[in-house]
């Protein structure tokens, strides 16, 4: 058991940056909460509040014990202060860029991805406030994604902001929800661009804005 609280990264990786071509993490009765990834200057990207992934042979397991899991009040924020530049925050609470993501008994709640354009012309994307998957697979089984956020702010001028998958982004591989709740969150409860979203006896309800958006298998 352990908990991992008040970090703060320049970059990816609030809490957590693991980053290898092979091996896997075990958390088990965990609580990472309030570690936020900061873009070390403007115009860059933050990915990961809580957590960073990358792996091409291995994963994160996450599991409950007697403290519990929870991934919580985790931040990623990017600033974008010149003329068109471009920034993203990523995966408020946890972020995957390859590897596999199992999630059993856990809480992800009240994480934000955020990134603010202080010009007109600048752009600033949020996506995947409590989780955000590039490639590999998210299995969540009797967990709960609820009351995450997503915040782009500033951007006129043809940049407007974007923000997207307040609870789950799935930017490629595979996010299964498995007798879990998609609850409450800020800006779609899962935004899938690409790769397969499935659920099964599981619900999704009272996410802003459309519940899923993309094809979703139920």
């Amino acid at each position: 058991e352990c908990v991992i609280s008040g970090n703060n990264a320049t970059g990816h990786g609030g809490g957590i940056y693991v980053n290898v071509s092979a091996g896997s993490l075990l958390l088990e009765g965990c609580i990472v909460t309030n570690n936020t990834a900061n873009a070390a200057s403007a115009a860059r990207d933050s990915f990961g509040g809580g957590i960073y992934f990358e792996s091409a042979a291995g994963g994160v397991a996450m599991t409950r014990g007697e403290a519990g899991c929870v991934i919580s009040g985790n931040d990623t924020f990017s600033l974008c202060d010149s003329l068109e530049c471009t920034t993203y925050g990523k995966g408020g609470g946890i972020y995957v860029a390859a590897g596999d993501l199992d999630l059993s008994s856990c809480v992800v709640s009240w994480n934000s991805a955020r990134s603010h354009a202080a010009t007109s012309w600048g752009h600033s994307i949020a996506y995947g406030g409590g989780v955000y998957l590039v490639a590999g697979s998210v299995l969540l089984t009797n967990s709960i994604v609820g009351s995450n956020i997503v915040e782009g702010v500033g951007g006129s001028n043809g940049y407007p902001s974007q923000e997207r998958g307040g609870g789950l982004y799935l930017q490629g591989g595979a996010i299964g929800l498995f007798n879990s709740d998609l609850v409450d969150n800020l800006e779609n409860g899962a935004y899938r661009e690409a790769g397969v979203l499935s659920a099964d006896n599981s619900i999704v309800y009272g996410n802003s804005g459309t519940q899923i958006v993309g094809v979703a298998d139920f």
